[in-house]
């Protein structure tokens, strides 16, 4: 197992211990949308928003102790949601692999990281 992959798996265990409220979740989306500190969420991103808290409590996997009410579980469903719920499942595809659902996922990862150190 290389040095990378061992990152990936510890930051992974990390996230998994690490619990968040459904409010806690919910700032942590709402992060991953603000583009202007001081300007509020758009409509959609709103909608955004209010879908991928939904799916931190209900999507597939979310009652698995790993992912129940954990910050892992807040990176999968934003996961989810970019991968199986936006709409228009040719350009969500592409959009989840290069576009936009990719850059939303990065950045959710990525703030999760910084979370968990």
């Amino acid at each position: 197992m290389g040095p990378a992959w061992k990152d990936f798996l510890e930051k992974i265990k990390k996230m998994a211990a690490h619990p968040m409220t459904t409010e806690q979740a919910t700032v942590f989306f709402v992060s991953l949308f603000i583009r202007n500190k001081d300007k509020p969420l758009s409509r959609s991103a709103e909608r955004e928003c209010q879908t991928i808290a939904s799916l931190f409590e209900s999507a597939p996997g979310q009652e698995l102790i790993t992912t129940k009410r954990t910050l892992w579980g807040a990176v999968n469903a934003v996961t989810y949601y970019t991968d199986h719920v936006r709409s228009g499942a040719e350009e969500r595809r592409c959009a989840a692999w290069f576009g936009a659902g990719s850059a939303l996922k990065e950045k959710a990862w990525t703030k999760a990281s910084a979370l968990v150190g």
